[in-house]
């Protein structure tokens, strides 16, 4: 079987360890022939096993150890301690594709339960110059715990863990920073919790949400679809605080000549409003954007709010065509 590699059995089983996304196992290979084996590559029963590296080539008598790298994060589950298995095929040159391969197998222990295992903040939680809300995560360990430590880069968020009411139990507070700059936001806090023997192996909370302007653009975006190049289209824009805060309009441009940006008259109380008209000069899709340079109350800076403009230039007809 296996062209004449083996695995000790010992290395084929790695007892018990703790759950954990990055588990390193190495796995030694002998040559028992009297030829040169190539493996050409691996056949895994499982996403969660990478190997390194994916090809070799043992001389007669020789052993090599292949690096393992095995995802025993389960997620929720009521098991605590469960059976593990995955198995590898070897693919080897010269030999039949149906080769038995070995199977590592061990038991995985869960250290705790995080509840949500991931914070997403909502759209309109999260506003510049506002004060940003916090997830918390309710940490549940199955061990006796001395302490959990949580890492996060200072100027992605602050976080803060305490214990909980209950044996072994913690919460864990996220606050994404207020400075952070207007856009998609996603990082990762990693948990590190700690027993009387050591320290058991890292769980990261990703962070999900979306960083927004206190002045946002009706529509948020323009796009005028298929017109001949030489036709024109234009729209009206609004823009309007999302905290009831008043602000100025300083300045506004376009990227681009083909787009034309006009103030419109407003009447008192209402939000400013603009035109902008799209003159259709090429073929094919083409963007642009039209930039508000925007002066909030009780804010020191300016800020620009971008709208994306697109269109889709269609060739004149010939008069042939016509």
């Amino acid at each position: 079987p296996n062209a004449g590699l083996l695995v000790e059995e010992s290395g084929l089983d790695f007892g018990e360890v703790w759950e954990d996304p990055d588990f390193k196992w190495t796995l030694p290979i002998d040559n028992s022939t009297s030829r040169t084996v190539e493996i050409t590559g691996f056949q895994v029963s499982c996403v969660c096993l990478a190997i390194e590296p994916k090809s070799l080539v043992l001389a007669p008598g020789e052993q090599q150890q292949v690096q393992l790298t095995l995802n025993l994060r389960f997620g929720r589950d009521d098991k605590i301690l469960r059976d593990f298995s995955v198995q590898l095929l070897p693919r080897i040159k010269d030999a039949s594709l149906r080769q038995e391969g070995w199977t590592l197998a061990g038991k995985v222990r869960k250290g705790f339960d995080m509840v949500p295992e991931q914070v997403f903040f909502e759209d309109g939680s999260l506003i510049r110059g506002e004060a940003f809300p916090s997830k918390t995560v309710e940490l549940r360990a199955h061990t006796d715990l001395t302490g959990v430590l949580a890492q996060c880069r200072p100027a992605l968020a602050a976080v803060a863990v305490m214990p909980g009411e209950q044996r072994n139990t913690f919460a864990v507070a996220v606050t994404p920073n207020t400075d952070l700059p207007a856009g998609s936001l996603g990082f990762e806090v990693v948990l590190h919790a700690l027993t009387t023997q050591a320290k058991l192996p890292p769980a990261n909370i990703r962070v999900r949400g979306t960083v927004l302007e206190q002045v946002e653009l009706i529509p948020s975006a323009l796009v005028f679809g298929h017109r001949t190049v030489g036709e024109r289209a234009e729209e009206a824009v609004v823009l309007r605080s999302r905290t009831g805060r008043a602000f100025r309009v300083l300045t506004f441009e376009s990227s681009t000549e083909s787009v034309e940006v006009e103030r419109l008259p407003k009447p008192p109380d209402s939000p400013p409003q603009f035109r902008i008209r799209q003159t259709f000069l090429e073929v094919g899709q083409r963007s642009a954007a039209v930039s508000f340079r925007v002066l909030i109350d009780d804010r020191p800076e300016p800020i620009t709010v971008a709208l994306p403009v697109r269109y889709y230039g269609l060739p004149k007809k010939s008069s042939e065509e016509r």
